[in-house]
């Protein structure tokens, strides 16, 4: 089984309108896309990892697409 840990606080997460992928983002400037599997989560994919805090995030309502967008200081 899959930890969802990130190293700093989580800010967002979201799921896929299908339910086969979750997203979580963090201020540890971390966005992780997580598959759905019944039973469980796979591995994340590291979407973001460098650059500001990850504040927000969203799934696509018709495609598997993803968008965040960080702190600018």
């Amino acid at each position: 089984s899959a930890s969802l840990a990130h190293g700093d606080g989580v800010t967002a997460l979201e799921f896929h309108p299908r339910g086969t992928l979750l997203a979580t983002a963090a201020l540890d400037r971390q966005v992780r896309i997580w598959p759905l599997r019944e039973g469980g989560i796979e591995n994340p994919l590291r979407a973001h990892g460098e650059g500001e805090p990850v504040l927000c995030l969203t799934f696509a309502p018709d495609s598997d697409a993803a968008a965040w967008g960080a702190q600018n200081r």
